[in-house]
């Protein structure tokens, strides 16, 4: 059995110490940092990525997997629109430090809204049972 709620708050941790790492860095920092400022972004995105499908197929009903998957990714796509708004709003026509570093608040606001929402989530199964563990078995009664 595996969790889905603890790999939910890395994750969403992650987030959060990659944005505030975004907040430090200039347009003087190196280039190597920032290469390795991509493992702290990279990796809470595939767990929570994972996590979410999860939760997903075990919370939905067997009968609305489809449609729930559906509405997970649609949130995605929203969520790439806003952020590209956001990086046009921000940065304009030419980047700079300051547009970055604001951009970096925001993740940070928006980081820390989803940990306390993650963990504040009560609805979160904190392992994922097998589907025929929580689906009645074919023609049992109810």
């Amino acid at each position: 059995m595996k969790s889905i709620r603890n790999p939910l708050i890395f994750g969403t941790l992650g987030f959060l110490f990659a944005a505030g790492c975004i907040v430090l860095i200039t347009s003087g920092t190196a280039a190597s940092l920032l290469v390795l400022l991509v493992l702290p972004f990279g990796l809470p995105q595939g767990i929570c990525s994972n996590a979410n499908q999860a939760a997903v197929y075990v919370q939905a009903p067997h009968e609305e997997v489809g449609t729930a998957a559906g509405l997970l990714r649609t949130s995605q796509y929203v969520g790439a629109i806003v952020a590209s708004s956001l990086l046009g709003l921000l940065f304009g026509k030419h980047p700079t430090d300051h547009g970055m570093h604001t951009l970096a608040w925001v993740m940070v606001v928006l980081s820390a809204g989803l940990v306390i929402a993650t963990v504040a989530d009560r609805t979160l199964p904190r392992e994922a049972l097998p589907r025929e563990a929580v689906q009645p078995a074919v023609g049992a009664s109810t």
